[in-house]
């Protein structure tokens, strides 16, 4: 998030899981972050394993365990502001 742009949680985060087609629940938590223009720049997926998946606009995925702060996908970095916004959707 360059050029001094900020993120914020949306207020219409959603506390529901979601139901893929032909069943099953993939997440539990999605939360937009967006910026100070209000365009969605990431996108937060507590997953049901408790890892949270960092989707950017470009459409790259990044997993980071909230607990360790660990990025499982080391080749897509994700900035400290969205880390810190992965850790508050930390289960339980």
């Amino acid at each position: 998030m360059g050029g001094g742009s900020r993120s914020r949680v949306s207020r219409n985060a959603t506390r529901r899981p979601y139901v893929k087609p032909g069943g099953g629940s993939h997440f539990l938590v999605t939360v937009e972050l967006l910026d100070c223009n209000g365009r969605v720049n990431f996108t937060l997926r507590l997953e049901l394993d408790g890892i949270v998946s960092v989707v950017v606009t470009a459409g790259r995925t990044a997993r980071i365990d909230p607990v360790s702060r660990m990025n499982l996908t080391p080749t897509i970095r994700a900035p400290d502001a969205v880390i810190e916004q992965v850790c508050q959707l930390r289960p339980g």
